[in-house]
């Protein structure tokens, strides 16, 4: 039977009324329903005697998804409007997903601050995606590591995704969870974060009795088992379990580094699951420039903590609200929409689905995305925050590190085919602005009989985050283009009537019959 106390919902078994009541009342009160007076509690026993219909209904087993409803950790159930809630078969954990304050209140005071830093935007944006990933059938987990030096914001930013959910900012209450765990724990864990993000700090803790070879092997195995989400068999429970989520990491070494020693199809595997954002040196560290009204960074990071702390918990409970009701009214329709927003991510990063490895990355930025875009439409971000433009930063970032594997030509191809890529007519050159060509970033433009792809400065940036891992190549010498610039960069071209030329990176576009 079903016994529920405001927002929380706990089924008893009907038998354990036939002893000792005073177990009940306290198992009950474990798990956030308080029947304290005794009425109250005369009342619920008056009600199980009475018992005779016992309909279907809706369980949740564990915390995420179920039926196109949603259970939090704490045992708040999610429905649509005017659909009976199901109930909850576990023992909720309360303090994981306690709330503090109102969404406009975190809204204002924690999320607003952030516009203008894309790494703290990029992780708080992160957090809406986990819940997205049954809906778009993504089969696999990933995860993202902030790395970096000590005192550059790490925490700070994994404290603002905790905010998301619920609390920040008390030690033994917080949502985030640590590396100091067994494997076995580890695993417990990941239910308690089923469909939500997984928050783990002090990376360098996991592993911690093994050093080496050991130790970097254990990081490795980390990444595969938390990205297929799945359980250990072990001898008398040899079923396995699975769940999805998101993982943050943060740690002082990236991932990747520790791989090095790993056969490279096993390193590309790992850091296709495990993705580092390099937190930047210098005073900034993840964020951008000081916001007006602070003297220094740890003023400013003193203001977030404060307003975590007054507010948190409750963004969460806003969106998913929204996203049930999306997934209710019409699933294939809110599928789609998510879809879009992810296609319109790898195009704008020249990602073809040519190369599995590298669509699964730009699939997993483009996923944040959609997820800050879907919050945002529902007021849960500020109308101000730049979805787009965080996720194209974290993952310019992620590929200076981490070269995309998908060969030049293919890459070159992949951004001519962009809608917004746009062929020039030498005869017949139109007149345009600085920002129009920001606009299109990429050109086609026949020179000498051969068609020559060009892009802006800004553009071209952006899609060739592994530069310097690129120029020693062999295809990048047969068609780059640069003439005045020792680095590649430098093209001068006249694409506009209005200007004699312009400064492009340009290459020379490949047959496609030579990319198979």
């Amino acid at each position: 039977m079903e016994i529920t106390d405001k927002d929380v919902s706990v089924l008893v078994e009907l038998r354990d009324f036939a002893g000792d009541r005073m177990s009940i009342w306290r198992n009950l009160a474990d798990r956030g329903v308080f029947l304290i007076a005794k009425y109250a509690k005369n009342s619920v026993s008056e009600q199980v005697e009475n018992l005779e219909d016992f309909p279907e209904r809706l369980i949740f087993s564990g915390p995420g998804w179920c039926g196109g409803q949603f259970a939090n950790a704490s045992g708040q159930v999610f429905a649509p409007p005017k659909v009976p809630r199901g109930a909850i078969a576990f023992t909720p954990k309360l303090s994981k997903c306690a709330k503090e304050g109102t969404a406009n209140g975190w809204k204002e005071k924690v999320a607003a601050p952030l516009v203008g830093h894309p790494i703290p935007a990029f992780a708080v944006m992160a957090c809406f995606a986990a819940p997205m990933l049954e809906i778009v059938g993504r089969t696999d987990n990933f995860g993202f590591e902030l790395c970096g030096a000590g005192g550059k914001g790490k925490s700070t930013t994994q404290r603002l995704m905790a905010s998301v959910v619920g609390p920040a900012m008390e030690k033994n209450r917080s949502y985030i969870a640590t590396f100091n765990m067994t494997p076995a724990a580890l695993e417990q864990s990941m239910e308690w974060h089923s469909d939500m993000p997984f928050i783990i700090d002090e990376a360098n803790l996991f592993g911690s009795s093994t050093r080496g070879r050991a130790g970097q092997g254990a990081m490795r195995d980390f990444s595969f088992q938390m990205a297929s989400g799945s359980t250990k068999g072990r001898y008398g429970m040899p079923d396995q379990e699975g769940y999805r989520f998101i993982f943050v990491t943060s740690a002082n070494e990236p991932f990747h580094e520790l791989l090095d020693d790993e056969h490279h199809s096993t390193a590309d595997a790992a850091t296709d699951r495990l993705m580092s954002i390099t937190v930047p040196e210098g005073d900034a560290g993840v964020f951008g420039p000081l916001p007006p009204g602070y003297a220094t960074y740890r003023e400013f990071t003193l203001a977030l903590e404060k307003a975590m702390a007054e507010e948190h918990g409750s963004a969460m409970p806003k969106f998913l609200r929204a996203l049930v009701r999306a997934r209710y009214e019409d699933e294939a329709k809110l599928r789609a929409q998510i879809q879009k927003h992810i296609a319109t991510f790898k195009r704008r990063v020249g990602v073809s689905d040519n190369n599995g490895s590298d669509a699964r990355v730009a699939e997993a930025f483009g996923l944040v995305y959609a997820a800050g875009s879907f919050a945002q439409f529902h007021s849960v971000l500020p109308s101000a925050f730049d979805c787009l433009g965080a996720a194209e930063h974290c993952y310019a970032n992620f590929r200076s590190t981490v070269p995309v594997r998908q060969s030049l030509p293919e890459r070159l191809l992949a951004i001519a085919d962009r809608p917004e890529t746009i062929t020039i007519d030498p005869r017949n050159l139109p007149t345009w602005s600085k920002e129009e060509m920001e606009r299109a970033g990429a050109f086609i433009r026949p020179v000498k009989g051969k068609p020559i792809l060009l892009m802006t400065p800004t553009f071209g940036g952006q899609m060739f985050p592994d530069w310097d891992a690129l120029k020693g190549t062999a295809e990048f010498r047969s068609l780059n283009k640069a003439d005045k610039d020792g680095r590649g960069r430098g093209y001068h071209c006249q694409i506009r009537a209005n200007s004699k030329g312009d400064w492009f990176y340009a290459f020379e576009l490949p047959d496609r019959g030579t990319t198979a």
